[in-house]
């Protein structure tokens, strides 16, 4: 039985791709740095597109914190295919449960132009949460999503979706009518 021991993979160029130590652990060389981030702050209007996803990935979260729209309006998370937005075809359904019930909005038919947590668009909500994309076929995934806000500690919402799109997503947008004035995004990937 033959055996090959490695502790350096490196790409065609030679420069190290990735290590694995004694316990088997591998790491690539890029370390955490699958990320993309973003940074609103007061008196700064931010609609960012998070970019530089690459066509590998099968796992993307984006996380949020604190986002704040300077309307009361809705906030969409969108995704982009080869650098361009696309706002159709996002199905889904949102349920807030609180204290008094559950409520349930069912979005797969409505024509919206992003992912977004309904009913919750005063400009003092600030949200928190995140919202994972998962590849399974081709271009199709499949979305699960939770926003948290701590003006409303009774309250918990859920998202469940799906979107089938023409290429691998390259970029996750978030859109405000208007603009955000505060918050911190990251989007990870695997």
């Amino acid at each position: 039985m033959s055996k090959l021991n490695v502790t350096t993979i490196a790409n065609l160029s030679g420069t190290t791709a990735a290590t694995i130590d004694s316990s088997g652990v591998i790491t690539h060389a890029a370390g955490l740095n699958n990320y993309a981030t973003a940074t609103g702050a007061s008196g700064a209007s931010v609609n960012p597109t998070l970019t530089g996803i690459p066509s590998w990935a099968s796992e993307i979260t984006v996380a949020f914190f604190d986002l704040s729209g300077t309307t009361s309006t809705d906030t969409f998370h969108r995704v982009a295919v080869g650098g361009s937005v696309i706002t159709t075809g996002y199905q889904y359904v949102t349920t807030y449960v609180q204290n008094s019930g559950v409520t349930i909005g069912d979005r797969s038919a409505a024509g919206d132009t992003g992912f977004a947590f309904w009913g919750w668009t005063n400009q003092a909500n600030n949200f928190n949460g995140t919202l994972t994309y998962t590849r399974t076929t081709g271009n199709k995934y499949v979305v699960q999503g939770n926003h948290y806000n701590h003006g409303y500690t009774t309250y918990s919402w859920i998202l469940n979706g799906r979107i089938s799109l023409s290429g691998p997503i390259s970029g996750i947008s978030l859109y405000n009518s208007s603009t955000f004035d505060s918050g911190e995004v990251r989007v990870v990937w695997r």
